[in-house]
């Protein structure tokens, strides 16, 4: 159905009826009365209050269909609810509820309507809104005004269908468009602008059977799967690529066959969350009970079911019954809707809130999914300073930076050649993550938290007696967690001789970790570095005289997602077997 791609969409939620048997589960095109049905004590369907509603439609009876979000890209709280009255034109609505434009025509039957924005048609970005009316109708959205303008070619689809959903293929830069008629008949269109006149038309490259009746579609993006709604049977995954022809897998049937939904199974829509995973919901109009309709949902990235919901009445709006469309957008929309908004057609609109036609109801996301509270926000970590200081001695100081404020973190690397001496330094509230020596070369890491007497004051490592190779490198970072800076550390030695030295893997909690990379190495011969690319270099040196110590501090300049990270290699114009290297995660602050 809807599918809008400037907001990530999320619906979530808990279970009407049987659990779904492997076997169906991971059928192909069979029927799903081919499978055994599992059977399982009935679960409850959570219940959700609707907030809002729109004005009535215009028509009266089974008008309205789908709804569609048309997300505002300055304003969210300006952002459009795009819904087809089947029996006379298409019907946009703001977050209020209100009406505010209505197209229509000498055709009276308007179908499905889907939504892209900020997508590529033969080179030119664009909005995209899809509507099923006498072959196929394409508009863009003003964002000035918010009102449709007509941008596809006169009868640019021809072929006839109900249900509409939008697939943008990234890899190819096109956008195609599916049209399904109510008799099942799949027909797949790519959209292109051939004349360079800013009005698009289609070419068809698919056109396949269902089986039967069916409407509902929508396409993910990103996995590149396509939902087919089959009324009777259930919920099918195809690809969306137009090549694999009629090849689906089912993703779930009806109650009768071991499945999770009733008929007729209609609306469908996508949740792709920020983080690659999400949700593909169906609505379930339960014929034989409308006042039971409900939303089954499934994971978006392997279609096990999840569970279910229903939308229930508020205190200013009533219930969605025998819904057909739904749509969901995970962007806040304005203090309303401060994490988005999940919208039902409603075949039976009563009391509260203006009884008559159909109508859509507006949920707030968090209430519809019961979303958990929002971990607080990290401030972001940031580099502030970093210095280094190499040479042949038996002492080594550096300044901690000007710049430094309380609660600031320090690292500092010491990396020398080894030899007799006591060591003094760096002396009281310096922390000592760890240290790693290979052969004669030992790196020690240590850390603090900046105070109020440590901006431009001077740290100072010795040995008592001893000249020797080594380098003192000191690095100050904003915006990390005062109790336990360290997320995590890990060191490793140089295990034969190189000119190039690989960092240690760690693993990066949730929460926007900063990785520091280090590297030491001791060679007679080495004056330069090579970094990894895309890294950032903070400090460098090459040492002097013989048996030199030469460092690198890196960082990829922004936070690195949760899992394993490292693996980094940089090196110098030397070979040695004497190197030290190190990955280093600094845990943010929570602001």
């Amino acid at each position: 159905m809807v599918h809008a791609r400037t907001a990530r969409i999320l619906v979530g939620v808990l279970a009407p009826t049987t659990l779904l048997g492997a076997a169906l589960a991971g059928a192909g095109p069979a029927s799903p009365a081919a499978s055994a049905p599992v059977a399982a004590a009935p679960d409850p369907v959570a219940l959700v209050a609707s907030v809002r509603e729109t004005v009535s439609v215009a028509s009266a009876g089974d008008a309205l269909d789908d709804p569609a979000v048309w997300v505002h890209p300055s304003d969210p709280a300006r952002s459009l609810v795009l819904g087809n009255d089947k029996l006379g034109g298409l019907e946009t609505y703001d977050l209020d509820g209100n009406l505010v434009q209505r197209l229509t025509d000498d055709t009276a039957f308007w179908g499905n309507v889907d939504v892209r924005q900020r997508v590529a048609v033969d080179g030119v970005v664009r909005d995209v809104v899809a509507v099923a009316h006498d072959g196929l109708r394409l508009y863009d959205v003003d964002p000035a005004t918010r009102l449709l303008r007509d941008t596809g070619e006169d009868r640019a689809i021809t072929g006839s269908g109900e249900g509409v959903c939008l697939w943008v293929d990234a890899a190819a830069q096109e956008v195609h468009v599916v049209l399904i008629t109510i008799a099942g008949r799949l027909q797949q269109y790519r959209l292109g602008d051939a004349d360079a006149d800013g009005l698009l038309e289609g070419t068809l490259v698919r056109d396949l059977e269902v089986g039967s009746e069916a409407e509902g579609c929508v396409a993910d993006d990103d996995t590149g799967a396509l939902y087919v709604s089959e009324e009777d049977t259930g919920l099918w995954r195809y690809a969306a690529d137009p090549a694999t022809g009629d090849d689906r897998t089912l993703v779930d049937g009806v109650a009768t066959a071991g499945g999770h939904l009733v008929p007729d199974v209609e609306g469908v829509t996508l949740v792709d969350l920020p983080d690659g995973t999400g949700y593909v919901v169906a609505s379930a109009q339960d014929l034989e009970d409308p006042d039971a309709s409900y939303f089954a949902v499934y994971d978006r990235l392997d279609n096990t079911y999840v569970r279910s919901f229903r939308v229930d009445a508020g205190a200013d709006s009533d219930d969605c019954d025998r819904t057909d469309g739904i749509t969901a957008v995970a962007t806040p929309l304005g203090p309303d809707f401060p994490r988005g908004i999940f919208v039902c057609q409603d075949h039976d609109n009563q009391a509260p809130g203006g009884a008559g036609n159909q109508d859509f109801k507006y949920v707030p996301l968090e209430t519809a999914v019961a979303l958990p509270d929002p971990p607080p926000p990290a401030s972001p970590v940031r580099p502030v300073a970093a210095v280094v200081t190499g040479a042949n001695a038996t002492a080594w100081t550096t300044r901690v930076p000007g710049a430094v404020r309380p609660g600031d973190a320090l690292l500092l690397f010491f990396s020398r050649s080894t030899g007799p001496g006591r060591f003094t330094g760096p002396g009281r509230g310096w922390t000592r993550v760890r240290a790693l020596r290979d052969g004669t070369l030992r790196t020690t890491l240590w850390r603090r938290v900046v105070t109020a007497a440590d901006a431009g004051s001077t740290v100072a490592v010795s040995f008592s007696t001893g000249v020797r190779q080594g380098a003192l490198t000191l690095a100050a970072y904003r915006g990390v967690r005062r109790s336990g800076p360290v997320a995590g550390s890990a060191a490793a030695p140089e295990p034969g001789t190189s000119a190039t030295h690989r960092t240690p893997m760690v693993t990066a909690p949730a929460g926007g970790a900063w990785r520091v990379s280090y590297w030491a190495t001791k060679s007679a011969a080495a004056t330069a570095w090579a970094a990894p690319a895309g890294e950032v270099v903070r400090a460098t040196s090459a040492g002097a005289g013989g048996g030199r110590v030469a460092t690198l501090l890196t960082d990829p300049g922004r936070a690195v997602p949760a899992g394993r990270t490292g693996g980094l290699v940089a090196g110098t114009d030397a070979a040695t077997d004497k190197a030290t290297s190190w990955t280093v995660l600094l845990a943010p602050r929570p602001s």
